[in-house]
This record gives structure tokens, sequence and C-alpha cells, in this order.
């Protein structure tokens, strides 16, 4: 008898327990469905208080997360919209996958891609714009005005940026600002860095391409070529990325025939810019605009690429009958000069007058057009002779407008005292 009740007793108890449960578990449901989330129903048959404890700690967990650490989901759950209409898988310049609208309308450049946009013609799809490309009192490390002079894309489209909204600060290492970005929903996102396109493209769901571009580990104007009519089938510009192209291959070939069969004049240039202005020291193997003209950058007998700063008795060794200063490094190089004027006094560049300043070109990455301008002022000086004809500051206005659309020479050069000859006075460094 007494056996029987307990067994009574024990199934009452165990199926209060199983009605607890099965009601605790619909309060949840009930709970999370208020919230905006969906659980299945559930009515199982629990043998085992643990069991039911633990799936009901999870439960809890799945419902309380989102609402109490949201906005730290906002980032992976910004999007993942789906690219509707008419699409095109295509394989950016990066080897990375993309899927992109057939017909590309609206645009954001991050990372300085925006200059290849404007050479192509094509300012009218952006809808965001970095706040470095807004920016009109950007210094790049020097007492002279620059900001959007320096970068002459910038001062051809100025204007215009300035109505666009900020999608993040640029700038070196900056990352966009996402919910900016996904708010104005661009077809396509362009950028130079993978890092930057995987970044956008994972928390976002917004097509993001990589494009090749002209870095400070020096200049592959076949990569840039490239790029261009990459970028022109992207942004329905075909006929312009051939037209760039086919200028570049001009400019090219015309430097190349006048330089032919010179005897070379040893080069060395100094002061570049490289993320900022530096002194007599920063240098750059294959200097680009030396690279289709006849002549020995004493830089090159380094054997590295890009970039580099030399020790100054290396420059003593190598003695260049030319040296050539960018502009945007002609303070320090003066600072440089009035507390070490001796060793200057050893150069036969400097004794001899034959010391030149040229434009910076590489300004939030590279600018093509002031590169080439260089070039032929460059040429100009060395071999007078082989471009008699050739006015440089008239030849760079022209290069500068054919890549920009925008007469904005006058800019640079209020930015930047390049084209020059340089004397060093007691005073200090002159220019004439």
């Amino acid at each position: 008898m007494n056996k029987d009740r307990k067994n009574i007793l024990g199934e009452k108890r165990q199926k209060i327990l199983k009605d607890n449960q099965v009601n605790c578990l619909t309060r949840v449901a009930e709970k999370r469905k208020e919230a905006g989330f969906f659980i299945p129903s559930i009515a199982p048959t629990w043998r085992s208080p643990l069991l039911f404890f633990l799936f009901l700690i999870l439960v809890i967990n799945s419902i309380l997360a989102p609402l109490l650490f949201g906005s730290a989901s906002i980032g992976r759950e910004l999007g993942r919209p789906e690219v509707k209409g008419l699409v095109r898988r295509i394989t950016d310049l990066a080897g990375r996958q993309v899927v992109i609208p057939e017909q590309v309308k609206t645009i954001v450049a991050l990372n300085g891609s925006l200059r290849y946009v404007v050479y192509l013609q094509a300012v009218d799809l952006v809808i965001g714009v970095e706040g470095i490309e807004k920016n009109k009192n950007l210094l790049n490390g020097s007492n002279f005005q620059s900001g959007i002079s320096g970068r002459p894309y910038q001062a051809a489209i100025y204007d215009r940026m300035e109505k666009l909204p900020l999608v993040g600060e640029g700038g070196p290492g900056k990352l966009p600002d996402l919910e900016i970005l996904f708010t104005l929903h661009p077809d396509l996102v362009l950028t130079f860095e993978p890092q930057v396109a995987d970044f956008v493209q994972s928390r976002t769901g917004l097509p993001a391409v990589v494009l090749s571009y002209a870095g400070t580990n020096g200049v592959d104007f076949e990569e840039i070529k490239k790029s261009f009519l990459f970028l022109g089938q992207l942004l329905g510009r075909e006929k312009r990325a051939e037209e760039l192209n086919d200028f570049i291959d001009q400019c090219e070939k015309d430097l190349r025939r006048r330089t032919s069969g010179v005897q070379p004049a040893t080069v060395y240039v100094g002061g570049i810019s490289a993320r900022g202005a530096h002194g007599l020291i920063s240098t750059e193997v294959s200097y680009p605009p030396l690279l289709w003209i006849t002549a020995h950058n004493v830089a090159d007998e380094l054997q590295q690429k890009g970039h580099v700063f030399i020790d100054k008795e290396k420059l003593l060794s190598w003695d260049p009958e030319y040296i050539f200063l960018d502009a945007a490094g002609l303070t320090l190089i003066n600072e440089d000069y009035l507390k070490n004027r001796s060793y200057y006094e050893h150069l036969s560049a400097v004794r001899q007058k034959k010391v030149f300043t040229v434009f910076p070109f590489n300004f939030y990455r590279t600018n093509l057009e002031v590169l080439i301008s260089n070039a032929y002022f460059i040429g100009r000086t060395l071999y007078p002779e082989k471009f008699s004809e050739v006015e440089p500051e008239k030849r760079a206005a022209e290069i500068i407008k054919e890549f920009v659309g925008a007469d904005v020479f006058t800019w640079l050069k209020a930015a930047y005292p390049g084209f020059k000859q340089v004397e060093f006075s007691e005073s200090g460094i002159k220019l004439k």
C-alpha cells in the first residue's frame, strides 16, 4: 500500500515538474516573440532536470544577448544587402571575386581612389566623400600653402565635393564610417587596399573592389593603365580610359625620343615627400619622372625599391652633376643648410648652381599628372637643346588639364615653388 502510494506521488511530482517546464518554455517563447525574435514551439519530454536547466540558460541567453549587446552586433548586422537587378561577377585587381550591378550608377571612392574617378571623368557618380578630400587647409609638412592645391584632381572638383556627405575622415590607415556608408548604399565602393575592401564588404554587404595604384614602392605604368581600363569597364567610361592611356603612351614616347642617344647626366632627387615632407636625405630609387628620360639616378645604385633615406656621406661620395629638390621639403632643407652650410658647399651641384625644384607628386598617393610634368621639366633642365620648344610650365598646365579636366596648374604653383633654380646664400635658400 505504501509502495503504491509512493508511486502515485512520484508520478504526480513528475507531471507537475513537466507542466512547469512546458509553461516556463512557453513564457520564454512569448517574451522572445514580443522582443521580435522567433523560436519554434518546443514541448519535449524532459527526462533530466539538468538538461532542462542547461537548455533554459541557452534560450534566455539568446534572448538577452541581443538586447544587452545590440550595439556590438550592429556591425555584423548592418546589412548584407543583395545586389538587385542585373548583376555581373568580376575579378578585381587584387584577385577578389565580387558581384556588382550590371550598371553602376553610384559610387564611393576611398583611400585616394577618387583621383582615378576624376581622371575617368566619372565624378557625377560619387555620392559620398572622405573628409581629407574636402579639407582645404590640409598641410603636407610645409610652410607653403598646400591642401587641395597640392592635389590637382581635388582642386578640379572641390566645389562639387563640398556638397557631398562625409563617409569618414580618410587618410592613411583610416577606415570609413560603416553606418554612413551603408546608409548611402552606393552601387560600388572603390579602394586601393584589399584589407579595406574586405572589411567594408564583410560588414556592410556592399560590393567593394580593389584597384592597383602608383605607390611609394615605385610606379608601374602598365599596372596603372590596366587599372584605368578596369575602372572604365566598371563605370562605363571605357572610351575615356583608352584616351588617357593613349596620352600616357604619347608622353612616354616623346620623352624617350627626345633623350635618346644623349650622354646621361648624373642626378640626385632629394626632399622626397612620403606621408609628409622630408629633408635632403629623403630620395627615391627608380624615381618615376626619370623612368622615361636618359639620365643616371645615383640612388639606383642602392638596388632597392621606392622611397629610401640615405646617409649624408653617401651623397657626398656620389656628388651628382644635378640635384632636384621636392618643393614640399624646402623648408626642412633650408633649416638643415643653415646648420650645416659647409656640407652643402662640398656638393658640386650646389657650387655650380645646378640645383632645381620639382613639384611633389606623392600627396595622398600619387598624382600622375604632376609626375609626368616633372619629367618634362627635368628633361628641359638636363638637355635644353633637346627640349628647346618646350616651356615646362605651359606643358605642365596641358598635362594636368588632360588628366583632371580643369586648368588648375596655377593652384599647384600657389602651393609649391616648383620648377625653380635654387641658390644657397648666407641667409639661406633663394629661388629664381
